[in-house]
């Protein structure tokens, strides 16, 4: 295995770690209280990402999150924008780190991915940006 190998092996375990402990978090929150919104800055904090509100408006992500308590955490949690953010801080030269393979996301963001998101595109700025009400 080459050096840089073992450094993105290294990087992954320690993103993998972080990550589970987001998870952890999460869950324990809905837990607690299912029917209550999540503060993202506060869980994830709990988790060891060192988010502030700047973050949250760069990565376009709201405040609060209401858990959809019968879905898994991955489906309504905005781990993905989360993930690219992290990985920029922490191993920038990874890029946005392993790619992230996500079936669908709702994040308009998504620094994971070499892909842009639905409405990400130049022309979907445009498009909004002239008020066009047409389908993509």
């Amino acid at each position: 295995m080459e050096a840089h190998d073992h450094e993105l092996v290294r990087a992954m375990a320690e993103a993998n770690e972080v990550f589970a402990r987001l998870h952890s978090a999460v869950e324990a929150a809905v837990r607690m209280a299912p029917a209550e919104p999540i503060d993202v800055l506060g869980i994830a904090r709990q988790a060891g990402l060192e988010l502030d509100q700047a973050v949250l408006t760069r990565l376009e992500l709201p405040g609060l999150i209401f858990p959809v308590s019968w879905l898994p955490w991955y489906e309504w949690w905005p781990y993905e924008p989360l993930w690219g953010w992290w990985w920029q801080q922490h191993h920038p030269w990874a890029r946005c780190g392993p790619y992230l393979v996500v079936r669908r996301s709702r994040w308009p963001v998504r620094p994971s991915s070499n892909t842009p998101a639905d409405g990400d595109t130049r022309e979907d700025r445009e498009r909004d940006e002239a008020g066009c009400a047409c389908p993509r």
